[in-house]
This record gives C-alpha cells, sequence and structure tokens, in this order.
C-alpha cells in the first residue's frame, strides 16, 4: 500500500529524494502513533485500516514529539497541550490558528515502511553561514575572568551554583562563556533559546560527555544521559510506559498519596507543629513514583520503610558533585562519602533487583490476552527494540533510576517552592 504523492518540501541532506526505511510495519498498530526518525528529522506514522500515513513529528504549537500523543476518535491528540489534527488529513481540529502537518510519501516494501523526503527541512539546524546563523563566535561572547589553566573552576561553589550562574547572567547577559580546567563552555539563560536547544538534540546538540560517564560509572545510566539512537529508542521506551491512557488510569493511586499527605498536614496543623515541608514532599514523591513505576505504594508519608528515599537522598548531591568536580579523584581513591553512596547505590540495585524478578514473575502469570502494561517496569521488560529484542537489564536498572531521581528529588524541590510562593499570597 503506498500514500497519495506530495510535493518533496522537506529535509536537506543525505537522505533528501530517497525512499528511506523508519520501521517495520508491524511496529505500527492502529491503536498509537509510532516514531520514525529519517536524516535527525521526527516523523509520526499513523496507520488506518488500508494505509500508513507519515507527518512531521513535530507539533506545531510548541514542538512536542506528536509520537509521543494517542489517536483518539480518528485524531492524533499532542500529550503537550492536546491540539488534535486529523489522522486522515493532518488538518487541526479546532481551534486557531488553523494549521496542516506536513505529510511525505510513503510505501511498504517487504513488510518495511519506508518515507521519501523532500529538499528542505524546517525542523533541520540551521547551517552555519546562513542568513539566521548566530554572528558570534565563542571568542566573542562575555564572561567571568578566570585564573590561567584552571578557568573558572574555583569560582564555582557546587551548592550555590544555580546562585553564581545567575549572578553571572545578570552582569555577562543571556549567553556567556566560562572557562572549566581548559574547556570552554557556553552558558544561557534565555527560556527561548534553551528551549530550542533542547529540541534539537540529539542531532545538533548533545549533553556533555562527563553526564554519560557519571552516571555509567554509578550505574543509573538511562534515557537521562543517553545520546543518538540510544536515546531515541530509550525515550520511545519512556514515554510508551508513560502514556496518557496509562497515567489516566493511576489518578486514583495519586489522590489517595495526595490524601495522605494532606491528613498528616492536616494532623500537624491541629497540633502546630512546624514541619518539614521538603522532607514530606520527598515522602510523598517517592510513594507516588514507586506506586506509579512498579506498582508498590511504600507509604512512606504513613511510617513506612522508607530506606529507598534516604538512599536516593544520597545519589543527586553526588551526582553534582562528581559532575561538575575539577579532578575525578573518584576513579582513583575512594573517600567516606563515596563508600556511603556506593552502599546506597548497592541497597537500591538490590531493591531494584527484587521488584524486577517479581515483576517477571507476575507477567509469566498472566494470559496472552492480558498483555498490556500496568506500570513503567512492566512496559519496559515487554518491550523490545527495533531488532525485535528485550532491553538489556543494564538499561531496564537505569530506566528505573532515572524514574526514581526524577521522581523524587527535583519535583519534590519544586512543590517546596510552589508551597512557599503560595503562602506568600496570604501574607
Amino acid at each position: 500500500m503506498e500514500t497519495a504523492e506530495t510535493s518533496p518540501e522537506h529535509v536537506s541532506g543525505p537522505a533528501a529524494g530517497r525512499w528511506c526505511k523508519v520501521a517495520r510495519l508491524d511496529q505500527v498498530s492502529q491503536q498509537q502513533p509510532c516514531a520514525g526518525v529519517v536524516d535527525g528529522v521526527d516523523l509520526v506514522l499513523i496507520r488506518t485500516a488500508d494505509a500508513v500515513l507519515a507527518y512531521d513529528g513535530r507539533c506545531p504549537h510548541r514542538a512536542n514529539l506528536l509520537s509521543e500523543g494517542e489517536l483518539v476518535d480518528g485524531a492524533l491528540v499532542c500529550r503537550g497541550h492536546g491540539w488534535r489534527f486529523d489522522a486522515a488529513t493532518g488538518e487541526r481540529r479546532g481551534g486557531l490558528p488553523s494549521v496542516c502537518l506536513q505529510a511525505y510519501p510513503v510505501k511498504i516494501e517487504a513488510g518495511d515502511v519506508l518515507v521519501r523526503l523532500g529538499a528542505t527541512s524546517p525542523s533541520a539546524p540551521v547551517a552555519a553561514g546562513s542568513a539566521a546563523a548566530p554572528r558570534r563566535t565563542l571568542a566573542d561572547l562575555p564572561g567571568p575572568p578566570g585564573w590561567p589553566i584552571v578557568g573558572n573552576a574555583f569560582q564555582i561553589d557546587v551548592p550555590r551554583i544555580h546562585r553564581i550562574l545567575e549572578n553571572w547572567a545578570k552582569k555577562y547577559g543571556s549567553i556567556y562563556k566560562v572557562s572549566l580546567m581548559g574547556q570552554a563552555a557556553v552558558v544561557v539563560s534565555d527560556v527561548e533559546i534553551i528551549e530550542k536547544v533542547l529540541r534539537a538534540r540529539p542531532k545538533a546538540f548533545r549533553r556533555t560527555g562527563a553526564i554519560e560517564r557519571v552516571f555509567a560509572e554509578m550505574g543509573t545510566a538511562g534515557v537521562f544521559s543517553a545520546e543518538g539512537a540510544a536515546w531515541r529508542a530509550q525515550r520511545r521506551l519512556s514515554m510508551q510506559a508513560l502514556s496518557n491512557r496509562h497515567l489516566r488510569s493511576f489518578f486514583p493511586t495519586l489522590n489517595r498519596v495526595a490524601e495522605r499527605l494532606r491528613a498528616l498536614w492536616a494532623k500537624s496543623a491541629v497540633a502546630a507543629s512546624v514541619l518539614d515541608i521538603d522532607a514530606d514532599l520527598m515522602r510523598f514523591t517517592v510513594d507516588v513514583t514507586t506506586s506509579l513505576v512498579f506498582s508498590t505504594d511504600m507509604d512512606t508519608l504513613g511510617g513506612g520503610d522508607d530506606v529507598l528515599q534516604r538512599h536516593l537522598s544520597l545519589v543527586f548531591p553526588a551526582f553534582a558533585r562528581r559532575l561538575l568536580g575539577a579532578i575525578p579523584y573518584w576513579r582513583y581513591f575512594r573517600l567516606p562519602s563515596d563508600r556511603a553512596l556506593d552502599r546506597s547505590l548497592a541497597e537500591i540495585r538490590r531493591v531494584q533487583e527484587r521488584l524486577v524478578v517479581q515483576t517477571r514473575a507476575r507477567l509469566a502469570e498472566r494470559s496472552e490476552a492480558d498483555s498490556e502494561p500496568r506500570d513503567f517496569i512492566e512496559a519496559m521488560l515487554l518491550a523490545r527494540d527495533e531488532e525485535g529484542k528485550p532491553f538489556s537489564d543494564e538499561v531496564v536498572y537505569g530506566n528505573m533510576m532515572t524514574m526514581l531521581l526524577a521522581g523524587e528529588d527535583t519535583t519534590a524541590h519544586s512543590l517546596a517552592w510552589i508551597v512557599h510562593y503560595l503562602s506568600l499570597i496570604h501574607i
């Protein structure tokens, strides 16, 4: 089967004008959109009763990946802000502005889905030397003066790095440079530029290699630290596990844990006792995350075993120290803090291994008709890569850790700041 031809309008580079394989036909279902990539250009594939359709994979609203959305009543729904596009035509349903997704020719050969791109791509990075390209070089950027060899390394205090960078941004502008042990780094504080950079990875930008190395050393490598093809595969895996359909079914659990937190704070209010809100929110996010990821309610808010939370609390600070450390001493000798981290990581791994064993046993008892994953770990164990093979245990463990860290530390601190600002409204 093949779609009607459209004029070639997208992509410059090796893939321009050629038929390129983007997926196997059996990977594209009628129940959900499928991701595809050609020469760094993101595509979304939709399967109807008699054809496979390919569209530009980024939502024209805020450039969210449309392959992470869902199909509802013949519409492709972006998971970011709910924009809906007719699955058959690509036209936006309802609302303004009236836009249409760019469509591409598709054909099926030997069970493979092939897509042909065209001549230029608005999704592609701006070529150097073009009118829209930046005109300043690294040497042109302002920045704080540093010392010979070490640069600005000794001016950065890790616990205060956010304040230091903010102060430098006020003095040197939204784009400035720093030097760390001979390595130049560009610091960006402009939100719009940051969004563009994040959306352009991993094609045009990537995270610093130190992130991959440090996460790998700590045995926590997952979608956060992955790059290139590994990032795309793990990103697709993670977002499938966190689909809107799955999250909607999780609302009763979220409500139950939130009520547990409210009751705890209400009791403290009656007793007029002082609360450590950040600590409470840490336990709240651990209860939520473990329920979502592992279908396991640890009830740390209710006095349950908070051993996992205590071990997790050591990981993020250690990661920050190692990522920003001028000298990777831990590769040669261990300080007491490093040995404590090793013990915590080993304990977290034991918890992960136990949960994986339990989940595999649970999946083995289910019938083939009951194959829909019920939590994040089930989705990871059931998923297959592009060659139809299961993901390795290291990938599974790394992404379990990524979910725990993302759902615990940063979320808890963000909620604590929200509570702080809400309290100021009533002062």
